[in-house]
Order: structure tokens, then sequence, then C-alpha cells
């Protein structure tokens, strides 16, 4: 079965890295490749690596027996084939894609999430591969998953590989390519790929079937992502080559396994119990203890201890080893009266027993235990009643970044963007941002409220009534008036800020860089694995791409904006490094919408609603007077207007970005509609409302810093503009 190592490195650390969340070391279960295993010296170019890589599949030929159901084959592959592209999260996050190679990556990915596409998507087609033979797992985002009995262990090792590399830092640029080039011109494993001709329809296989188009596509995109790493100098062609033939390894270990050698030990049918069970059993044995470590201790689904708590078990007075018949947990414990009784089932009571009975002739592992000078029983209670340090520190999660324990603190704006965008995949900071983000939601609770969507003519909701809301808001926009009286003033339609001299212009351009530089980033949580199943994915995938430059640097929007303000001689540093969040000529509002984006691509699995309204309303904004009157402002001072201009053209309503953020609604709640009740879909219709406010809201303290500033020279006319939104003339 395994050690609990294996345990904490394999499902939990699965279930963790699946969901973003990433710890630091290495899963036991999955060695890094030494610098000795990559130190091989030779003349290699693109042509020659991807002829390599291809040779190591061809190197040995495994198989599985032909009476083994290829069902089974497809059960135990499903870690990794729903995981698929998990390689490239960091690579496809909004501080890596601002290069050619960054885009060229986000564009191999864009190709494994089926090009907008939900039917392509790989997961899905596996998923439909999987219902098609009468097979169903849980969500990727559920802790059954992960605890399924139907998968091993050793099912994990592989899937593993490629997310610990994923969130590795840029530094492991060759570990990334050549795990992506042996996945993608390997495909899956023979015994896999056998089992799926075995079992799908030619429309299940189209993301995962060899010499067909997207393979073809998928191959120039891996040849573009190496020459451009060639051309950037240095490259690590061993170290790309021992990476893949490291993955060789993990995918032959993983067919080996599919058979098993011999039939599970009774210790090894006893882990699997206890594997079924122990998250259940979290919270209820705080002050409950085995040589001197709390049940909870054993248990605690972040990091479990499952093996140890066994070995503690069949140390215990509650156990007489060989001999279940007098051991007290079989007696009394889970005998009516006892302290389990109905905890087990009868088959289950069989296992319990079995292990009990091999105790003499088995292996047990030895382990280091507290030194204690009493061996406290399940039934006992810790006299003092006190957590320990260690219970305290994972009740408050606060510890690491903040350099205390308790709740969150008052952290200032640049600090958090500067660690939400640097410290990516850190647990405490993904916990910081949900704090963070519920306590903004929390101040917009009305937006989402009956009668305030009573009022805008969206309650309840229908996909009819949002159309015509997000036309109204359109047209309101777009043919509103800009000024008093309805007349158009002149200078392109230009308001009073005309007056404006060219250094304050480009000291308002400075203030939009935070944001503008990472635009999209609100998106980049659905590039994890946990997304795979959204049906809506793929189309907002499809958004992240175009705000990234559609794999293209020169039209990457951040690289837009670093080019205005570079030819009028701003140069910022990289907006991950803690030389841009001290620039002295950004106001400290100027991270306040930022750091809204970041906050919830940390945490999007739990505010996905929430998420859905504010990309409709960042898109939605895009579109209007507002861009037009910041673009005619940049040409009356000679500057560049394309980054405004073009969110005026993509960000539009027909066909663009407005019109896809309505569609990605409308697809989820579609799909809400048909699994829960009226009630569920009415609560995720507020919520994606209190999104939708959360736009407005983060940019009230910027629009404020500005208007304080330029107030007293510009009068009270232009100040009222940029704190209400709205002209004399339309608040009368």
């Amino acid at each position: 079965m395994g050690t609990s190592a294996q345990i904490r490195n394999t499902r939990n650390e699965y279930y963790l890295r699946v969901r973003g969340q990433f710890p630091d070391s290495m899963p036991s279960v999955v060695s890094p490749v030494s610098a000795a295993e990559s130190a091989t010296e030779s003349a290699l170019d693109p042509d020659a690596v991807i002829t390599a890589i291809r040779a190591m599949q061809n190197s040995t030929s495994q198989a599985i027996p032909a009476a083994f159901p290829p069902q089974s084959v497809l059960l135990r592959y499903a870690p990794t084939a729903l995981s698929q592209g998990c390689w490239l999260w960091q690579s496809v996050q909004v501080k890596q894609t601002h290069t050619a190679l960054g885009g060229a990556l986000v564009d191999a990915f864009f190709l494994m999430c089926g090009e907008g596409d939900f039917a392509q998507h790989p997961a899905s087609q596996y998923r439909g591969l999987l219902s098609s033979v009468s097979l169903c797992l849980p969500p990727l985002s559920s802790r059954a998953f992960v605890e399924d009995p139907r998968l091993c262990e050793a099912d994990f090792a592989l899937p593993l590989f490629g997310l610990f590399i994923g969130n590795q830092p840029a530094s492991a640029l060759p570990d990334v390519l050549g795990i992506h080039a042996a996945m993608m011109l390997w495909g899956p494993p023979p015994a896999v790929g056998q089992a799926m001709k075995n079992c799908a329809s030619a429309s299940q296989l189209q993301s995962w079937e060899q010499n067909t188009d997207r393979q073809e596509r998928a191959l120039a995109l891996i040849r573009k992502t190496l020459t451009l790493y060639a051309e950037a100098g240095n490259p690590n062609w061993p170290r790309v080559l021992a990476v893949a033939a490291k993955l060789h390894d993990l995918r032959s270990a993983f067919v080996d396994a599919l058979v098993p050698s011999a039939p599970p030990t009774a210790w090894e049918n006893m882990l699997a119990l206890v594997q079924r069970k122990f998250r259940h059993g979290f919270g209820f044995h705080r002050h409950v203890h085995l040589a001197g470590r709390s049940l909870d201790r054993f248990f605690d689904p972040q990091k479990p201890d499952l093996q140890g708590f066994l070995i503690a078990l069949s140390r215990s007075h509650f156990v007489t080893p060989g001999r279940p018949e007098q051991s007290l947990i079989l007696r009394r414990t889970t005998q009516f009266g006892g302290t389990m009784f109905g905890i087990f089932d009868d088959q289950e009571l069989a296992v319990l027993s079995s292990w009990i009975a091999a105790l003499p002739d088995s292996a047990v592992p030895e382990i280091a235990t507290p030194q204690t000078t009493q061996d406290h029983g399940l039934d006992e209670r810790d006299n003092e009643g006190t957590a320990t340090k260690e219970e305290t520190a994972r009740e408050t999660p606060w510890g690491s970044p903040f350099g205390g324990t308790g709740p969150l603190p008052s952290l200032d704006l640049p600090s958090l963007y500067h660690h939400l965008l640097a410290d990516a995949g850190d647990p405490a900071w993904t916990a910081c941002a949900k704090t963070y983000l519920a306590e903004r939601i929390t101040e917009v609770a009305k937006a989402g409220s009956v009668d305030r969507l009573t009022k805008q003519k969206l309650w309840p909701y229908s996909a009819s009534r949002l159309s015509d809301w997000v036309d109204a808001q359109l047209r309101q926009q777009v043919l509103g008036n800009p000024d008093v009286g309805g007349k158009t003033e002149p200078q392109e339609d230009m308001g009073i800020e005309r007056h404006l001299h060219k250094s304050e212009v480009l000291w308002l351009l400075t203030q939009l860089a935070p944001a503008a530089l990472i635009d999209g980033a609100w998106l980049q949580g659905i590039t994890t694995p946990l997304f795979s199943a959204q049906i809506v994915t793929p189309l907002l995938f499809q958004i992240y791409r175009d705000e990234l430059g559609a794999g293209v640097p020169q039209q990457h929007h951040g690289n837009l904006m670093r080019c205005v303000l570079a030819a009028e001689g701003i140069v910022l540093p990289d907006c991950d490094s803690l030389d841009f969040v001290r620039y002295p000529g950004f106001l400290p509002a100027s991270f306040s919408t930022p750091v809204l984006w970041l906050a919830i691509s940390r945490c999007t699995d739990s505010f996905f609603p929430e998420l859905l309204g504010l990309n409709l309303a960042i898109e939605l904004a895009g579109v209007g007077k507002g861009y037009d009157r910041a673009t005619a402002l940049l040409r009356k001072h000679g500057i560049d207007p394309y980054f405004f201009v073009l969110h005026n053209t993509i960000d539009n309503g027909a066909s663009g970005h407005t019109a896809w953020s309505v569609r990605a609604i409308v697809l989820y709640l579609e799909q809400l509609c048909a699994t829960a009740d009226q009630e569920a879909v009415a609560t995720c219709w507020q919520r994606i409302f209190r999104g939708y406010a959360l736009y407005a809201k983060s940019s009230l303290p910027l629009l404020s810093a500005i208007g304080m500033r330029m107030g007293p020279r510009l009068g009270m006319r232009w100040l009222w503009r940029f704190l209400t939104g709205k002209t004399t003339a339309e608040s009368s």
C-alpha cells in the first residue's frame, strides 16, 4: 500500500495541488531530477531534442494482459488525464506571459483546453469516455475523488510530477519544456491508449489520438517553444531530456502498478480502511491521545499520519496483537455502549479483526514517537485541555507571512499586491486572499439584494433579462451625454480633462500601471485542473488569452502599457518585484483594483460566481465614452492611445469579451439549473452581481485620490465627475 509519507504525498498532495495550493517540497514518491542525471553534455538543437524524446518512448514496450479489464485501466489513469496540462500552470500566469516563449506556452495551454470549446477539452472528453463505460468519478475538486477506493496511491505519482513542476519558478523552464514535450509527443501510455480504443468512440478520442491535426499543431508549438528557448541563450538541453526520462520512468511505474503482484496484506487493508474514514473523524478527537499525540494530529487532513496512527494503535492497550477476541477495541470500544459503536460496519470490523490477528506475523514499521511518560488511551482526555503549538498554528494560518498568529492584520495594498503576485501557490497567502476578498464582498452585499436586482429588472434570473440589462448598459456607455446639457464638448468628446497638462496625463497613466501590467489576472485561477470540468472554462480562458496577447508579445496588454510609458521616459521595474511596489510614482490606491484581481485569482474555487460577475464588469467597462475620452486625451498630447482603443474593440458586446462574459454566466447558470434547485440558482445570481459591484468599489480609492489631487486646479465640476462618474446634468 505505501507509507504514511506516500499517503501524504500522493492523495492529499494531489488534492491540494489540483486546487492551486502548492507545498514547497517535492512529493516523496516523486524524487527530483538530480544534477548528475542532467549533466551529460551534448550539442543539441530543438529537432534533435524532439528526436531524442521520441526515442525514449520506443525504448521499452509495455503492455498489460489482454484479460485485464480496459475499464480498470481508464479509471486508474483518470488522475493524470483529468489534470492534463497542469505542468504549465505557473507558465501561463500573468507574470510569465509577456515574452515570446510565454506567449507560445499560453497557446500550447489553449490548444490543450480545447481552443475555447468545452467539448474538445481533454478532461471533458475523458469524463465522457468514463461515463460511456459506466464509470463515474467524483469531482476533481473533492476529497471524495482522491479517497476513491478504486484508485491506488501509485495512480497519483505521475500527475504529481506534473503538478510539482507546474509550480516551479521561471528558473525551472527546462523542466516545464521537458515534461510538456514528452507528454505531447508520447500521448497516453500504450496500455491506456489500447484501453481507449477498446472503449471509446471516435469523437471521444479527438484530443487524445496521435497523428491528428491537433497533434500536428501541438508538435509545431513544441518546436516553437524549444526554438524560442534556444534563442534566449544557454539552453539546458540535458536537463530537458533528464526530466523527460524521469517522466518515462513514472509512466512505466504506473503501468507496472496496474496489475498487482500480490493481494493486499492485512496491514494494507486496514490502512485503506483508515484512509476512507479519517477525514470524518477529524475534529472529534482533539483531546484524545495515542502515544502522546492527539488523534486530530494523526488525522489532520493537511498532513495526515495514518501509518503512524496504526502503529500507535497497535502498541496501545486497545489491541492485543494476534488476539482480536481479547482486544479492547473489538471487545468493548466498538460494541454497544462503547465510544466507537456504529463507526464500523460488519465488513469493516472484519478488516480490523484480521489486522489484529496478523500483527504478530507482520512487520510493523518503526517510527519516531514523542517521548511521553504515559501511553494515553482512546478514552482518556488531556488534563490540561490546551492546544499544542502545532495545533494553534494550524488554526491561525497567518503565522508564516505576517510574523505571528491571530486574525488577519491590516496590510498595505502594495505589499498585498507583491505577495499575491510573487508568492504563487503559498497556502498562507491564499488564505489571506480569501479573507481579503470576503471583506470586500461584505462591503457590496446590497448589490445582490432582491430589491436592488428587482429595481434593475434583473430579478428573478433569466438569460433574456441579463442580455437586455447588458444591452442597456452598453447603450448608456456608448450614447450617454458626456457633459452638461447633453452638449458634446469639442476635441473629440473630451470633457474638462482637456485642460490637463501632459505631465498630469502621464501621472494618471502611471497610476493605471499596477493594473494594466497584469491585465487578465482575475482569470488566471481558472488555469488549475480544478476547473477542467467547468463548461465555461474554455470560454473564460479565451478571454484570458486575449488579455495576454493571444501568443503575440506585441499584443500583450501589459507590454502595450509598458511601451506607452517607456516612450515617454517612464521605465518601471518588473511587476512581481519589490522595487515595483516601492516605485515612488505610485499612489497606494493604485493597487486597490489589481489586489482585488489577484485575490480572486487565488481562491477562484470559493468565489466562482463572484468571478463571473467581476469579469463582466471589467469587460463591460472597456466599451464606450470613457475609453473614447481617454483616447482623445492621449492623442491631444501625442501619447500612443492604442491600449484604450484596443479595449474598446475587443471588449465589444456583439462578438467580443463582453458578449463572451454574458455567455459564460448563462452557460454556468444553465448548468446549475440542471443540477440544483431554484434557491441555489437565486443565491448564485445574487453572488454574481455582488462580484459585478466589486469592480466599481475597488476603483473608488484611486478615483478619490486622483480627484482630490486634481480637483483644486480643475474645479468642483471635474472633481464631481471623478468621484461619482456622472455629470452635474445627469445627477439632476
